[in-house]
């Protein structure tokens, strides 16, 4: 009966949301905000086709995927290293965060995150599907632009 007990409390403990994430700490202590803005979106906006990440958005990128636009290069596919921050709002002036959605390019696939306002964790992994299945429809995985051509 303990060890059962034992259980019951652990699979409560996982069905809870986590608050947190040392991704979206890495986020953060990078200053993803003073990153380049994406081509687009260098201004806060509302996306043309809606999206769940928030009426308005603010679309950053690392110096990766800022050395791919630089460069003219025709790809394929976003090298290693490129890393794509959102944050969703949700009211224009940027004071209310709805979301802070992230993408990293690792190994050759997509490290995908999303998080709460209030920082809870909402998407964290490798292709997660929720993520990659939206996003499928994108240039390499990514909406917002695409890749040189």
């Amino acid at each position: 009966m303990h060890r059962l007990l034992g259980l019951s409390a652990l699979l409560a403990a996982c069905q809870q949301p986590q608050i947190g994430s040392d991704f979206l700490d890495d986020l953060r202590e990078q200053g993803y905000r003073e990153f380049a803005r994406a081509p687009g979106w260098e201004t806060p906006r509302a996306p043309a086709q809606g999206g769940p990440h928030g009426p308005f958005v603010d679309i950053y990128m690392n110096d990766t995927v800022e050395e791919v636009f630089a460069a003219g290069d025709p790809l394929d596919a976003w090298p290693d290293g490129s890393l794509i921050v959102k944050d969703g709002w949700n009211d224009e002036n940027g004071d209310s965060l709805k979301f802070v959605a992230a993408m990293e390019k690792r190994d050759d696939k997509w490290f995908w995150a999303e998080y709460r306002g209030n920082d809870e964790v909402v998407a964290e992994g490798i292709e997660h599907s929720t993520c990659a299945g939206c996003h499928s429809a994108g240039s390499d995985s990514v909406r917002a632009f695409a890749l040189p051509r």
